[in-house]
């Protein structure tokens, strides 16, 4: 584990206490004040770090070559969780961003499998997942996955409302009028039709249901 690292992942948990937001440079300072610097030098690349789903998602788009600056809510749908985070990358070049924001919601691919499978009261030697890969999960199965659903949407609406609300200064997040950020779709989950289009259905924003 190299100290970019360690500090990106310190002055992830760093910046969830904090009432403002906190940037790379603000959070190395701060950590290094009270970090104790023999184990700081100690560190190694045969270390191993466990690291948030959320924040991993975060780390993988800034160090992508392809990065763009901005505002991003990464949604990561896997089998049992559905993990959510918000940062505004504010330079490519020196791959600087601020946190603002993540939850888990213990939802995922796994709830829907399960809730099709009860529903068809399939009658197969398949498992739930191998049963909704073969069977394919389509605009009209909304309703019978609609709690899982509307709790990956609810994490992704809390952390944009947790977000929106620690920025300083709400005029940065504004063009023509309007809250601008992209939403990136990650995990297993991102595949289906049915979530896309849950994530972009025109009729709600991250202030309504």
């Amino acid at each position: 584990m190299d100290l970019v690292h360690e500090i990106g992942w310190r002055a992830w948990e760093l910046a969830k206490v904090l009432s403002t937001s906190i940037d790379a440079r603000k959070a190395t300072d701060i950590l290094f004040a009270h970090e104790d610097q023999k184990q700081v030098k100690q560190m190694g690349e045969d270390n191993v770090m466990v690291m948030a789903e959320a924040h991993a998602a975060v780390i993988s788009y800034i160090m992508h070559p392809s990065r763009e600056k901005g505002r991003y809510i990464t949604v990561d749908i896997g089998a049992g969780t559905t993990d959510s985070a918000m940062f505004w990358l504010t330079s490519k070049q020196m791959r600087e961003a601020l946190y603002y924001s993540f939850e888990t919601a213990y939802y995922g691919m796994d709830d829907i499998d399960i809730l099709m499978f009860q529903h068809d009261d399939a009658k197969t030697d398949l498992s739930p997942r191998k049963y909704r890969e073969k069977r394919g999960l389509k605009t009209e199965d909304r309703e019978i996955v609609l709690k899982p659903l509307s709790k990956m949407w609810d994490t992704f609406r809390k952390v944009f409302g947790q977000s929106y609300e620690k920025e300083q200064e709400a005029r940065r997040w504004h063009e023509n009028g309007k809250a601008t950020f992209k939403v990136l779709l990650l995990g297993g989950g991102s595949e289906q039709p049915l979530i896309q289009e849950e994530f972009e259905r025109p009729d709600r924003t991250p202030w309504q249901g």
